[in-house]
């Protein structure tokens, strides 16, 4: 699938060409999970690419894939110093991350001020750490996308690693930081929400979906049975990597650089944080398949267009808050939003 590179640009060291001093180019970058790569996007890619509206705007994609096996600090810092080689401040770009890429997009954005950087998105990403794999004291459970495999034992890489205390090192850049960089930009995260509550292992498994997961949950619900004190149990919803309350902000109990548009102290400014459930998709979603759904990438798409388009200046009125404005009743029996 090395297609999808030869159709995109990747950032790389080297300056783009040269452009003309009055021209505002919008682009969208996509960033990769663990152990995956660009070619993951592909049918988001395809998708988006092909569409009138997209087309239209003469939209860029670009992609970066990183060394997963770095620290995620590490990571931010070179997909940051990427960004910034490749736009200017009047550029108009969409991240969309999965997994680990929204970690990796999140340190970025809290330590280096991206005027360009409109819209991130968080599909999939534990925000919050992988917080019931880290209590094994070790990492299980991470898939690989393209394989399907299941690595039980990984070397104590530092990016692995980092991903049990994702919020921490999060908290603590932000402690170095403040969230002043990420001021400008609107997040939205998506989850994968197969194992709900109303979900079955043997139902998931009857679907045609993977053993892997199936096995995940299977083995972390049976020992925090069988072994109540060692609390590995995923908290349901999850995609059988993700658990919904650690890709959601909201359900955050540390402090984040969205904190001031998720609760009261946001006043009357606009929100520029969605947490958005997709009905009834998202709860046919885990972790792999989530950013390859049809209505995931419509979604999107949408999103997208309305950060390209969004002028600033109005306070109260961000392009998040716009594209809800917009809603028709259809949309609102399709998504379920927090804010």
């Amino acid at each position: 699938m090395t297609w999808v590179r030869d159709k995109m640009g990747a950032l790389v060291d080297t300056p783009p060409a040269f452009r003309h001093k009055n021209s505002i180019r919008s682009a969208i970058v996509f960033i990769h999970g663990i152990y995956s790569s660009v070619d993951t996007f592909e049918k988001m890619y395809v998708s988006l690419s092909n569409s009138e509206e997209m087309k239209r705007r003469r939209i860029e994609f670009w992609y970066h894939d990183y060394d997963f096996h770095n620290s995620l600090e590490t990571n931010g810092l070179r997909l940051a110093q990427l960004l910034a080689n490749h736009f200017i401040d009047r550029d108009k770009v969409v991240i969309i991350a999965h997994s680990m890429g929204g970690l990796v997009s999140r340190l970025a954005l809290i330590g280096t001020h991206l005027p360009f950087a409109k819209l991130l998105f968080l599909l999939g990403t534990p925000n919050s750490g992988a917080v019931r794999l880290a209590q094994l004291g070790l990492l299980s459970g991470l898939v690989q996308e393209e394989l399907a495999g299941l690595f039980a034992l990984f070397p104590r890489k530092s990016g692995i690693a980092d991903l049990t205390r994702a919020s921490e090192i999060l908290k603590s850049n932000l402690h170095t930081y403040g969230a002043a960089n990420t001021s400008g930009v609107c997040y939205v995260s998506v989850p994968g929400l197969v194992f709900h509550k109303g979900m079955g292992i043997v139902q998931y498994l009857r679907a045609g979906r993977s053993k892997t997961f199936a096995g995940l949950a299977v083995t972390s619900e049976g020992l925090s049975n069988l072994f109540p004190f060692f609390s590995i149990k995923f908290e349901r919803p999850h995609d059988g990597i993700v658990e919904e309350t650690s890709n959601n902000l909201i359900s955050s109990t540390s402090y984040h650089e969205k904190n001031c548009s998720t609760g009261p102290q946001r006043g009357d400014l606009a929100y520029s944080y969605l947490h958005v459930r997709i009905v009834p998709d998202c709860e046919k979603l885990d972790h792999v398949g989530l950013h390859k759904d049809e209505k995931v990438i419509s979604t999107v798409g949408r999103l997208a267009i309305v950060a390209f388009d969004h002028t600033e200046g109005d306070s109260r009125k961000s392009s998040l808050k716009t594209w809800v404005d917009t809603f028709t009743a259809a949309d609102r029996d399709s998504y379920d939003i927090k804010f």
